[in-house]
């Protein structure tokens, strides 16, 4: 049997979207007939049928959860820590004891894939890597550092045996700037639990809804700003993180705090409740940082639980969406664009059913079992 090695140096369960994307895509590929090992941290307190329940997901035999040391303690208040090197030379030596099959290392952190690299010559498994995001094009760093990052990046997209990308974006950026071969790197979007295709609507839709991570790249600044526009209508945003606060200042000084209200993190289980009364889903980004490449999970959650999407016109979003077909696209940054998309989805019921239904029927391409078989194949490929 083929098998799958995919270690993460962090701490499962977590609510945060890369750990429901990874749990998500082995669980798939554990049902597709590989044998999946998901080699990482655990909280305290539990095993893999508590993290099953966590996550929504049945039993599955091929996927096992293998527990590792690790000191990272980042969300700590008072003291910080993050040192993968117990975690990395761990996993080093359990994939040097284990026994030897055929089998793929999957990695989507930078920093332990360059470890395992240097080891490539003894473990002798083809290494892939997903890639997600650029870090050495992040603004907030300063030269040294994004130099540094650069190096690093560009050291283990060349060397790895296959790269994944979330977006064509991403793909085409990497193989025209950083020279990567393309006959090992492939496009493979993010995706969706099928059964979110059940979610039945409630005909008294009664707010906007966004969710998900509130980084300024996200465009929830402007999402705010845009309600001033639209007095009518309310603004449910979900989702946790250290620029809460500052976002409730935000609704403060544009006046419309009384009709944005802030859910905060919520069991990713419970979004398909908050979808079902969403009278329109919103995907703000702003055009810098990471939105050039950005394939969000809450992008394939909107359609397949048909609520009707307003976008940000970004390339990366047009891989997916149609503008007037599956989506409404607005200038991005550009509040009043961002409430004049609204208003024209809410007030036109034709073009706001055939939003809906397009979204939905579009969405079937990207469920996790479509994505599984993707990188099934790869696997096999790599092998």
């Amino acid at each position: 049997m083929l098998e799958l090695i995919y270690p993460v140096p962090e701490k499962f369960p977590d609510n945060r979207a890369r750990f429901i994307q990874i749990i998500n895509t082995c669980h798939a590929l554990a049902q597709k007939g590989l044998s999946v090992k998901l080699i990482t941290g655990l909280k305290k307190g539990y095993d893999k049928e508590k993290i099953f329940d966590f996550y929504g997901l049945p039993p599955c035999e091929n996927l096992k959860i293998i527990k590792l040391p690790i000191l990272r303690r980042e969300r700590d208040k008072y003291l910080k820590i993050s040192w993968n090197g117990i975690f990395n030379f761990s996993l080093l030596a359990y994939l040097l004891l284990r026994k030897k099959e055929k089998a793929v290392i999957f990695l989507r952190h930078l920093k332990l894939a360059k470890f395992l690299l240097r080891f490539r010559k003894i473990i002798k498994n083809p290494i892939t890597f997903e890639v997600h995001e650029l870090f050495h094009l992040n603004d907030s760093l300063n030269s040294s550092k994004k130099a540094k990052l650069k190096k690093s990046e560009i050291k283990v997209y060349r060397e790895v045996d296959g790269l994944i990308c979330i977006s064509n974006q991403l793909k085409d950026f990497l193989i025209k700037l950083i020279n990567v071969k393309e006959d090992k790197i492939f496009g493979v979007h993010d995706a969706f639990k099928k059964e979110w295709l059940e979610i039945n609507r409630n005909l008294d839709n009664s707010f906007i809804c966004y969710t998900g991570s509130l980084y300024e790249w996200k465009g929830v600044d402007v999402l705010i700003s845009a309600m001033k526009f639209i007095p009518n209508e309310k603004l449910l945003i979900i989702g946790g993180g250290n620029r809460l606060e500052k976002l409730k200042e935000l609704a403060i000084k544009e006046n419309v705090a009384q009709r944005v209200e802030f859910i905060g993190s919520v069991p990713h289980q419970l979004i398909p409740k908050y979808l079902s009364k969403a009278k329109a889903a919103v995907l703000p980004n702003i055009a810098e940082g990471p939105s050039q490449f950005s394939s969000p999970l809450k992008l394939f959650e909107y359609m397949a639980a048909g609520v009707p999407i307003v976008a940000s016109d970004l390339p990366a979003f047009r891989e997916i969406l149609q503008d007037n077909e599956t989506a409404i696209f607005f200038q991005p940054g550009n509040p009043e664009a961002l409430s004049a998309a609204i208003k024209k989805l809410l007030n036109s019921k034709e073009l706001y059913k055939k939003l809906s239904t397009n979204a939905k029927i579009k969405a079937q391409d990207y469920t996790y079992e479509n994505r599984a078989d993707k990188i099934y194949e790869i696997c096999r490929v790599l092998i």
